[in-house]
């Protein structure tokens, strides 16, 4: 599953929230495929019965949220969808779920460092948050000075010493 969404406050009395979508594209991903809110246990989708652009996010009415209580109750829930339904990414993209869970090594392959256990942007860059090996967490960021090469079959990602704290 990857993050597509992210849903905030409600908006209105009829049960819409706004949801900022992590994608350029929001109309490409609702049409995509079904929303799961990360918070249900038996994984049921959200179903869109309204969708427009607001001036600074979408504006979604789902089935089933029909007054302004029900959708503050939604506020903050993270929307998922299966990653089946992504397109391939080129050579140097990547998804983030992609890249959880893949073991951090130093470009000359001598040391790991630990394991990807999420992925962030700062605005700047990305940034790979990796848990030590001792139990620390490191954040390093995702840039080709930092990070020269990754190994997607080996799901090993190589770092430049000088980049780790």
């Amino acid at each position: 599953m990857i993050v597509v969404a992210k849903i905030g406050g409600a908006h209105g009395l009829a049960g819409e929230v706004r949801v900022r979508f992590f994608s350029d594209a929001p109309d490409d991903c609702c049409a995509r495929g079904p929303l799961y809110p990360a918070d249900d246990p038996d994984c049921r989708p959200l179903s869109i019965r309204s969708f427009r652009h607001g001036s600074n996010a979408v504006i979604i009415g789902f089935e089933g949220v029909h007054d302004r209580t029900a959708a503050e109750k939604l506020n903050g829930t993270l929307l998922y969808q299966s990653r089946e339904l992504f397109p391939e990414t080129a050579d140097d993209e990547y998804y983030y779920a992609d890249l959880i869970g893949m073991s951090v090594f130093s470009e000359d392959r001598q040391t790991s460092y630990g394991t990807i256990e999420d992925v962030f942007s700062n605005g700047a860059s990305d940034i790979l948050v990796v848990r030590g090996m001792d139990g620390q967490v490191i954040h390093i960021p995702f840039i080709a000075a930092a990070v020269p090469s990754v190994d997607r079959d080996a799901r090993k990602v190589f770092v430049i010493p000088d980049f780790i704290p």
